[in-house]
């Protein structure tokens, strides 16, 4: 095995690239979805909507108390599905453990990210092929709070280790939803909340010259958010239209099952999931000056 810092296998598989871009979803999902401030954050509550005050009730719930689920993801991409398998742990004070395995292309292909809560271990494997990466997340977070640019939630969300929670922050600050429906399925309750971009969010596209007419290709229309009783989002759907008739159809979804609420018993067992050691004769790629440089720049700077 081999460290890669541009391995010309990950860039000349398209389908593996973007399905590797998209299992790292729970935290990052199109970047520009994290990048601006924190003024949603604080807006107060009779200002919020049912809906978003549904979607906050359950971000909290999942930033406060730890958790494991088994993920599974559906990707459509050019006519092909690509089905990954894994399983997420949200610990206490940044502390997670996400790790999901397909297949694309007839290639195996493996996304590992860990975070002792100062660290994040990032290991894409492809094959026999290994690219690893390393940065500091308190480091990060120390020099951006200092310069002022910007807050610590969009950088939690940004280094994605904010998990689910972080991304259920990011479709709430930039999509409009519907009033929450019921729906049953396999004798299952759940309310389905249905978003769509907000104007603010559109208007980032709007003045680029290139996307202006059109959202890119890759980026859905709508997304579907299905809580249970306990109000996690048992699953996330992002669909994108298709055809002469508009119909929706899934590009991304994610299913979250087997859903654990972890005590501190259970995390104080479990507390090797938040250890990373890298394979034997691998070196990180040290990205840390990266991430700050890009959450300083902001959009500009991408």
């Amino acid at each position: 095995m081999k460290i890669l810092d541009s391995c010309p296998r990950f860039r000349k598989l398209p389908v593996f690239a973007f399905a590797m871009g998209l299992a790292c979803v729970l935290g990052t999902v199109w970047r520009i979805q994290a990048q601006e401030n924190e003024t949603a954050d604080q807006s107060s509550e009779a200002e919020q909507s049912q809906q978003a005050s549904l979607l906050e009730r359950s971000r909290k719930k999942l930033l406060n108390q730890p958790y494991r689920a088994k993920i599974h993801e559906t990707i459509t991409v050019g006519g092909r599905q690509v089905d990954a398998e894994g399983f997420f742990v949200q610990g206490p004070n940044l502390k997670m453990r996400m790790q999901i395995e397909f297949e694309a292309a007839g290639m195996k292909a493996r996304l590992l990210q860990v975070c002792d809560g100062d660290i994040v271990n990032t290991e894409q494997q492809l094959d026999d092929e290994i690219r690893l990466t390393r940065r500091d997340v308190q480091q990060i977070l120390n020099a951006a709070t200092r310069s002022g640019a910007i807050g610590q939630n969009r950088i939690i969300v940004e280094l994605g280790v904010g998990g689910v929670a972080g991304l259920l922050a990011s479709l709430e600050r930039n999509m409009v939803f519907t009033e929450p429906t019921e729906e049953v399925i396999d004798g299952e309750r759940f309310q389905v909340l249905e978003g769509s971009w907000n104007e603010q969010y559109q208007a980032k596209f709007k003045a680029n010259p290139l996307t202006a007419k059109q959202l890119p290709q890759h980026l859905p229309q709508k997304v579907r958010i299905y809580l249970d009783s306990t109000l996690f989002p048992r699953r996330i759907r992002y669909l994108k239209e298709s055809g002469e008739d508009k119909i929706l159809l899934p590009l991304v979804t994610l299913d979250f099952n087997d859903i654990a609420w972890l005590s501190a018993d259970d995390l104080a067992q479990q507390a090797e999931l938040f250890r990373y050691e890298a394979p034997e004769g691998i070196f990180p790629k040290e990205v840390t000056n990266q991430y700050i440089e890009m959450l300083r720049n902001g959009p500009s700077g991408q």
